[in-house]
């Protein structure tokens, strides 16, 4: 969900919607607050049950540390990326993309929910609709980019032949250079539409009757392009790649085949097989973990509240858990990772004084040999 922040807590907030009277009684999703000195709320939900304050106090060091760790991660994601052998890959570029996108996106949840720790960044002039745009377009863009990852593989699987020509370093260029200039064309709306008022703890959309439709009808637009296009065609097209793959492994432990493979060449698409388990280790993740908020914010649900908790905490990890995915679907990314573990400093200084101590090893058992040894001649 990229518009609305995830939830505050300044006493106790929840996820709710608040009823304009001047904007005929239309709802918009924005947090309620309790007011514990006076005994109401702000707003017209119900108040929230013990199970969601305790959704949302667990929340509050959740995602602080799932940021802090996605941000890290996909830091080295994108160096192991763009500066190991991987960078020769048309898929890297993707990953890389992914992996900057993941951060901003990061970044400016972290920005939202740094209320919570009795911090207001929406004081700034301006700085509320910038977040909310950055928030915006690295939503569009991580999980295109992520589609368009399924597409290139579902090229190399199905059209070997046109794999060649669509599926190059410089297209897969191309096509994420495009969809970030599309994506920042495209929600300039953020910028004019949204924005803070006194006290300058929420964002959301301006009240204005003119402003205000023309969120509403663009953000239904983005609801689709953004939470049900590109999940039918990750999940669609996951499934024929997993179908596919299933049956090239199963042909491949039938003996009579193996044999055959033996007396053939290598065929360069088996390497798309072998490469296709990290791809569908990542699109089934991501679906799975931001299906639940997709569809929350496609059909405008905002109850319970503690759903709505659980699905943005879901929705956050999916941005940070890629690392890990990379770590368990890709062995040349694990041997990349120890490369460029051994060489950082502390690592090269630990490896340097082991490799010293075996040479010291080394040479006096060379020295006792040669002392033996002259030992035995003169007896001799």
């Amino acid at each position: 969900m990229s518009l609305i922040p995830n939830n505050y807590e300044m006493g106790s907030y929840y996820v709710g919607s608040y009823n304009h009277t001047s904007m005929n009684d239309t709802k918009i999703p924005v947090m309620v607050l309790y007011n514990e000195t006076n005994d109401y709320y702000q707003g017209l939900m119900p108040p929230p049950s013990q199970l969601a304050l305790d959704i949302m106090e667990f929340n509050r060091w959740a995602f602080l540390f799932i940021i802090i760790f996605g941000v890290i991660g996909n830091v080295v994601s994108f160096y192991i990326f763009t500066k190991s052998k991987l960078r020769k890959v048309s898929t890297s570029r993707y990953f890389s993309a992914i992996s900057i996108v993941d951060i901003g996106y990061l970044l400016s949840t972290l920005c939202t929910n740094l209320t919570k720790w009795g911090v207001s960044v929406y004081h700034v002039h301006g700085l509320c609709p910038l977040i909310m745009y950055v928030n915006h377009i690295c939503t569009f863009l991580s999980i295109w980019y992520v589609a368009s990852l399924v597409i290139e593989k579902f090229i190399g699987l199905f059209w070997p032949s046109k794999k060649a020509h669509f599926c190059t370093v410089f297209r897969a260029k191309c096509v994420i250079i495009g969809l970030a200039i599309l994506a920042v064309v495209c929600y300039h709306y953020v910028t004019w539409t949204v924005g803070s008022d006194f006290p300058y703890m929420f964002c959301f959309p301006w009240p204005e009757n003119e402003l205000f439709e023309t969120w509403n009808k663009l953000n239904k637009v983005d609801a689709v392009v953004v939470s049900v296009i590109p999940y039918l065609l990750i999940f669609c097209l996951s499934c024929l790649i997993g179908v596919k793959t299933w049956q090239f492994y199963k042909r491949n432990r039938s003996t009579g085949f193996r044999l055959h493979r033996r007396q053939t060449a290598y065929v360069p698409q088996d390497k798309e097989y072998k490469t296709s388990g990290l791809l569908l280790l990542v699109a089934y993740v991501t679906f799975f973990l931001s299906i639940t908020n997709g569809v929350f914010r496609v059909f405008m649900i905002m109850q319970p509240p503690e759903m709505i908790l659980i699905a943005q905490l879901f929705q956050t990890i999916s941005y940070s858990i890629k690392p890990i995915l990379y770590m368990l679907g890709s062995r040349p990314y694990r041997k990349e990772i120890w490369r460029a573990l051994k060489e950082t400093f502390i690592c090269k200084r630990l490896f340097r004084t082991s490799s010293l101590s075996e040479m010291q090893t080394v040479s006096q058992q060379t020295d006792n040999g040669r002392a033996i040894e002259i030992v035995v001649e003169k007896t001799m």
